[in-house]
């Protein structure tokens, strides 16, 4: 059900994106300014060209968060990071953890090669209003179809909730 919605999620936030959403969140990932950001083996990426967070309750999986980041251009929509969380309780500032906790966190690169959490994948919400949530994570993912593991580090996310 969690990758139902994140699919739903993720094609709405695509197909409905404007340019008023990719103005209020933008690009640089300054103190203060809405992005998400990441390194990826090593390299960082920069998901804050198109950002948007939704929180909500969901009668079938209680409460839910789920931010979603693309680094593309006006003709590409990848790179792409996004995360969903979920729970019995509301949402709180709090470490979650993809062994202990309803989570779903993914990441397609340029190539369109999608890579999904391991079981230590770990999201730390430091602060979370009905405007806006922010925070660190950091794990390994895996490559869907394959082994390849790639090492996250040095997340941070500030996003609007619409």
């Amino acid at each position: 059900m969690i990758k139902k919605l994140l699919l739903v999620f993720l094609t709405t936030f695509v197909l409905f994106s404007c340019e008023k959403e990719k103005n209020a969140s933008t690009s640089s990932s300054a103190s203060g300014a809405y992005h998400l950001t990441a390194k990826f083996n090593g390299t960082l990426i920069d998901f804050s060209a198109s950002l948007a967070a939704e929180k909500y309750l969901d009668p079938s999986n209680g409460y839910t968060i789920s931010v979603l980041g693309i680094g593309g251009t006006a003709n590409s929509s990848l790179p792409a990071f996004d995360f969903i969380i979920q729970s019995d309780s509301e949402i709180k500032a709090k470490t979650y953890n993809e062994s202990t906790d309803g989570m779903l966190v993914s990441y397609s690169d340029k190539n369109f090669n999608t890579y999904d959490e391991d079981d230590q994948f770990t999201i730390t919400i430091s602060s979370i209003t009905n405007t806006e949530v922010r925070g660190t994570f950091a794990g390994k993912m895996i490559k869907s179809g394959s082994m390849e593991v790639i090492n996250v580090t040095d997340g941070s996310f500030k996003a609007k909730i619409y």
